[in-house]
Parts: structure tokens; sequence; C-alpha cells
């Protein structure tokens, strides 16, 4: 891929009942896992907050210097919450995951 062409994941998510006490945040790593050996993480965003009842937008942006056409792209998203455990449910909910790619050359 050209330098000036993007990769983007996104996930649209919010926490559906209840926010949580502490935090709750979304993260995404992402692996060229062509040969079963994995690379290193290609996700250059920290995790995100989405401790809100209001459903969003997170974009993790990739860097795609060495992805190669064809290239399987492996992703593991990842949801950590931090709640004192009061009694009332708290439900992390992600609605939608994205591939936004810039492939023009």
């Amino acid at each position: 891929f050209p330098s000036h062409e993007t990769m983007q994941i996104r996930i649209r998510a919010k926490m559906e009942t209840t926010i949580a006490d502490n935090s709750c945040t979304v993260d995404l790593e992402a692996y060229i896992g062509n040969d079963g050996a994995l690379t290193s993480d290609l996700v250059s965003t920290a995790a995100q907050s989405m401790n809100s009842l209001t459903a969003a937008n997170y974009d993790f942006t990739l860097s795609i210097g060495s992805v190669e056409p064809g290239d399987l792209i492996e992703c593991r998203l990842s949801i950590t919450c931090n709640d004192a455990a009061t009694g009332t449910s708290v439900t992390p909910a992600v609605y939608k995951v994205t591939l936004l790619c810039d492939t023009r050359g």
C-alpha cells in the first residue's frame, strides 16, 4: 500500500444499561496473520472510553506500512470495565464493527 492510504476499524458502542462507576474502555488489536505467526500490533490508537449511554463511533487507526494486498488481518476487540458492582447491571454493547479503507493508488 502506498504511504498515503489509510485503514481504520470503526467500533460503534455504548453502555446498554448503566455507566460503570469508574471506567469502561474499548480497545482493538490487529495483526497480519498470513502464516499463523502474528506480526506486532498494527493499531496506533490507544484504548478509548465508551462509558456513555449514548452510542458513538470509536475509530482505531492501523499502521499499514507492512500490509500487502491479500494479507489476512486478525483483530481482537476487548472491553474493560471497572465498576463497584453495587447491584445495578453494567452492560457494555457493541453494535457494529466496520473496516474503513482508502485504497486509491
